[in-house]
């Protein structure tokens, strides 16, 4: 009779162990997909940033001509300038960074999550760096070369976060 008790209890015990590791993977599934379907917002936010950026540039291009005397000197020169491709590389730079932390991040345990806080902070303030210098960033003054380029990287860019999604 002990022994039958005995057994009950240690089967009682295993089923609640097994529920309770069940419970924890399905919990880690369920921040799983509230990590994708945030990166998923934040994707489709960057590219109605790049599609209304990219219109807005048009849209400079359609505009009245500015009297001579106030046009950059590169309306003439179809040349990147250093600092717009440096920025531009530096931006898809830290997209990349950005798409391989939150694969590493979104794959990994809670044990990894908690771990990969540091880098969670850095890659966030990073983030914001980069929005204030997007707010500082004029694409109304950039000359057809650069344009071209602008909307190459911002595309590639926009890809890369798809094809990290899909």
């Amino acid at each position: 009779m002990k022994s039958k008790i005995i057994a009950v209890i240690m089967a009682i015990a295993m089923s609640l162990t097994l529920c309770a590791c069940g419970g924890k993977a399905a919990k880690e599934e369920q921040e799983r997909e509230a990590l994708k379907n945030e990166l998923k917002q934040e994707i489709m936010q960057e590219m109605e940033d790049v599609a209304s950026s990219t219109e807005a540039a048009a849209q400079a291009e359609v505009k009245e001509p500015v009297p001579e005397k106030e046009e950059p000197e590169l309306e003439f020169n179809d040349e990147i300038r250093p600092e717009v491709k440096d920025f531009l590389n530096s931006y898809e730079e830290f997209v990349d960074e950005y798409i391989d932390f939150m694969k590493n991040y979104v794959s990994a345990d809670a044990t990894g999550m908690i771990s990969m806080l540091g880098k969670f902070s850095e890659i966030s303030q990073k983030m914001l760096e980069f929005e204030d210098k997007l707010d500082e960033f004029d694409e109304s003054n950039l000359n057809n070369a650069e344009l071209a380029y602008y909307i190459e990287v911002t595309s590639r860019c926009t890809q890369k976060m798809i094809m990290a999604i899909g």
